[in-house]
This record gives C-alpha cells, sequence and structure tokens, in this order.
C-alpha cells in the first residue's frame, strides 16, 4: 500500500523584528506539486495576519508560486488551486499584502516544515528573536 504523503504548512509572524506567533501543521489535503503546497501555506498564513489591516510582506519559498499571484493565477496548470490564488491576489492587487521570494537558506518558516540539520537548526533559530 503506498503512503500519502502531505506537506507541511510553516508560519512565522514577526512585528517589529520579534516573533509574535507561529504554526505549524500538515495540510489537509494532498498537493499536486510543490506550488500547490506553497500557495496552500501562503494563503493559510495570509489569513493570520490581514486582520491587521497594513501592509503586511508574506514570504514564500517558491518562485512559480510568486509568479501565479503575480499573474491573477492565470495558469493553467494551477487551475485546481483556484481559491487560494484568487484569496492571496486580491490582498496583492489591494497593496494589502506583498509576496516576496526568500530562498531557503534564508527561510525562517523551514524550520517548521523540514528536518534540518543541527547546524542549520541552530543557524535558523538563532535569527529568530
Amino acid at each position: 500500500m503506498q503512503t500519502i504523503k502531505r506537506s507541511v504548512t510553516g508560519c512565522l509572524l514577526r512585528l517589529h523584528g520579534n516573533m509574535w506567533m507561529w504554526k505549524s501543521h500538515v495540510q489537509r489535503r494532498v498537493t499536486e506539486d510543490t506550488c500547490s503546497s506553497e500557495l496552500v501555506a501562503c494563503c493559510e498564513c495570509s489569513k493570520m495576519v490581514i486582520w491587521a489591516q497594513i501592509p503586511v510582506s508574506a514570504y514564500c519559498g517558491n518562485q512559480s508560486a510568486i509568479a501565479v499571484v503575480a499573474n491573477n493565477g492565470n495558469t493553467s496548470r494551477v487551475q485546481h488551486m483556484a481559491k487560494h490564488d484568487r484569496f492571496i491576489n486580491e490582498y496583492v492587487q489591494a497593496k494589502a499584502l506583498h509576496v516576496t521570494y526568500v530562498s531557503s537558506a534564508e527561510h525562517l518558516a523551514d524550520m517548521f516544515t523540514k528536518s534540518l540539520g543541527p547546524v542549520k537548526f541552530e543557524r535558523q533559530r538563532s535569527r529568530v528573536k
């Protein structure tokens, strides 16, 4: 029997440079690719801060997901993710959310989603205040 592997969402919220909230959980649905998984994670994390009604930066580790958001979700490969990318795009268009690429080496939320070695984990942990 094949094991179904679902992606993990990790969010780290900072205010004035200090971490004030974090979240890590297995996504409810199986996604077909990394882009879709990142869209789900970005949507879930955005919902946690959009109430603040101030411009918020979201850091995403997948350039394809950022392109989908910037392109109003007009990509045939992720049409099944329309609900998520439309939600994010609505806030991007209103300038309430800015989605920026961040490499895996610099992505703080990776410590909540991946099994990092002790050196990488300590490096990421030391960057979180």
